[in-house]
């Protein structure tokens, strides 16, 4: 993959971000597999929202529920695991 296209809040104000899409393997119950990418992203004409900020490492410890699942349980309902999705 060569280019990925996303919206961006409005809100977000300008200034350097690092971008990061995160893949969680769970096939394996008590260890999780995890994938990532990385991308630099400049926002210029940013709004005045107040995203969170997040540590990296520290964002997902590897005993949070949601990366110690066993999807072969039925699972019903599935938390993503890390910081809340800043909306605007």
């Amino acid at each position: 993959m060569t280019e990925f296209t996303a919206k961006i809040p409005a809100s977000v104000p300008s200034g350097d971000y690092l971008v990061r899409a995160e893949h969680i393997a769970l096939h394996l119950t008590g260890a999780p597999e995890a994938y990532m990418s990385c991308a630099q992203i400049r926002i210029t004409q940013g709004g005045s929202g107040n995203p969170a900020k997040v540590a990296i490492p520290g964002d997902i410890a590897a005993t949070d529920a949601s990366v110690m699942v066993n999807i072969y349980d039925n699972v019903s309902s599935y938390t993503s695991p890390g910081p809340a999705v800043f909306s605007g």
